[in-house]
């Protein structure tokens, strides 16, 4: 039996869209934002809060796709994924350089010249994190340099969706923390869409960095009528009754 359908990451896109059909609303919710946000104004960041299996991921991809397809939000913004855990990620070195990567990726997928492929892979060679240095000085600002650099060249802003930003921070020395607050603050600078688990401790302590930061949106436990309006159009997708529908 093919059990991909609990892990959005791993369904092709055509099974993935059809399957996706908890959320709309607050998928719309998203796009909206991202609709009406200027290109030079700040952005307001959001933040999903829910326990696993609640749809976080699924949702974070689907934003992606929206974001590629439409040709309006992609003429002027540019969807960024991660690695749904990033443990890695011990300084803003280790983070920009991860957005350096899966900006060379999202490039690659949209068949950029080979000039601007080998730019962005050679940056990201060039860039490996500082290790000479303290971790607290591991500041990432070359290689943020380098992003902002190649995001400006294309015309489109940055949309980080971020899986775990719980244990991203935890990662994160405080001096970093508050630098990245700063990058995020910035007029025309990155959007973060991120989810969580659990509330990041930085987001209830008056003095951390990211203390009344976020726009928090919760996803609640699907009711009785939600779910069997996605059973019904799961049922729906898998076609003809007693058809075998697994690989």
């Amino acid at each position: 039996m093919d059990f991909t359908h609990f892990n959005p990451q791993s369904q092709k896109e055509e099974d993935f869209l059809a399957n996706f059909v908890a959320r709309r609303g607050v998928l719309d919710y998203f796009l909206r934002q991202l609709r009406l946000l200027e290109p030079t104004r700040p952005a307001t960041h959001h933040l999903i809060v829910a326990p696993r299996g609640y749809g976080k991921t699924s949702l974070l991809r689907r934003i992606a796709i929206a974001v590629r397809t439409e040709p309006d939000l992609n003429s002027r913004l540019i969807a960024l994924s991660f690695r749904e855990e990033q443990h890695n990620v011990i300084s803003l070195d280790v983070f920009w350089r991860n957005c350096l990567q899966s900006l060379l990726e999202v490039r690659e997928d949209e068949k950029a010249t080979d000039d601007e492929i080998e730019a962005l892979d050679a940056a990201w060679e060039r860039h490996i994190p500082r290790q000479a240095l303290k971790r607290e000085d591991q500041d990432g600002e070359p290689v943020k340099q380098e992003f902002n650099k190649h995001c400006e060249c294309l015309g489109r802003r940055p949309l980080l969706l971020i899986d775990n930003l719980d244990s991203l921070l935890a990662g994160l020395p405080e001096n970093h923390q508050w630098s990245l607050r700063n990058d995020l603050q910035s007029a025309g600078g990155p959007i973060l869409i991120a989810a969580a688990s659990r509330y990041p401790e930085s987001t209830h302590d008056q003095k951390a960095a990211f203390y009344d930061f976020f726009r928090i949106q919760t996803l609640d436990k699907l009711d009785d009528k939600e779910v069997m309006y996605c059973l019904r159009i799961r049922a729906e997708n898998r076609g003809e009754a007693g058809k075998k529908c697994w690989t």
